[in-house]
């Protein structure tokens, strides 16, 4: 039995972008201290904020935050990941 193979180039694609990355999120709320948890009150979202910007933050302080959602981050805390990379007053 003889083998053949296709001559030719292979077609090859740009790889797509994979469907869980997600953009710069930029978005405004309040600080909400549970324990060791930063989170942020919206008005639609709980974000859990993790990263060296979210630290030292205090309750009830009124922000803008820009940074990543990071679904697949472990933590006791409620609320969804956010990977925190600029912290401003709102």
């Amino acid at each position: 039995m003889l083998t053949t193979l296709p001559s030719g180039v292979p077609k090859t694609t740009a790889p797509h972008e994979p469907t869980d990355d997600f953009s710069v999120l930029t978005t405004t709320g309040q600080i909400r201290l549970d324990g060791a948890c930063v989170e942020l009150v919206t008005d639609k979202v709980v974000w859990l904020l993790i990263g060296p910007p979210a630290a030292g933050l205090r309750a009830g302080q009124k922000v803008k935050v820009t940074g990543l959602p990071d679904p697949g981050f472990e933590s006791q805390c409620t609320g969804s990941p956010f990977k925190v990379t600029t912290v401003t007053p709102a």
